[in-house]
């Protein structure tokens, strides 16, 4: 009977698999994080879009209200540099999240490595016991022949006495 497989590198590949699946969370940390970000900065823009409109109609009044356009004006100020701040920090979460997905890469094609060994020692294997099979019937195939032409011979021997 042939040996079952065992892969010797079977604790490589599950601590190579563990390591992937780290990165995954990683990876996905860092898109909620850019998600995160994009959000703000879209609502950021929609504040900004809103002080604009508030201004233009502010501005178009026969009335002026100063005091109420210089807040606007300081608002919208305070409001492009938190959308400045936004970017620049959408920029930076954008590129760690590339070079997490590079890391997630490595660590995939570090595992697809194994993995392929280890298919590999399993067709090799797979190959063994078939040639080891093929050996069994062989044998088989021969001792049952031989065991008939015993008895055949030994059939014609008993007929010429």
């Amino acid at each position: 009977m042939a040996k079952a497989f065992q892969f010797r590198l079977e604790t490589v590949r599950r601590i190579r698999e563990r390591a992937r699946d780290a990165q995954l969370r990683t990876v996905a940390e860092a898109v909620h994080r850019v998600a995160q970000a994009e959000t703000l900065r879209t609502t950021l823009e929609q504040g900004l879009a809103r002080n604009l409109e508030h201004t233009r109609v502010a501005l178009a009044t026969t009335c002026l209200d100063v005091p109420a356009i210089r807040l606007s004006y300081l608002h919208q100020g305070w409001l492009l540099r938190k959308l400045g701040a936004a970017n620049e920090k959408l920029s930076e979460l954008a590129k760690g999240l590339e070079s997490e997905r590079t890391r997630l890469g490595e660590e995939s094609a570090r595992l697809k490595a194994i993995e392929k060994l280890r298919e590999r020692q399993w067709m090799r294997h797979r190959a063994a016991v078939g040639r080891e099979e093929q050996s069994s019937c062989d044998e088989a195939a021969v001792t049952r022949h031989s065991a008939l032409r015993s008895r055949r011979e030994a059939e014609g021997e008993s007929q010429v006495c």
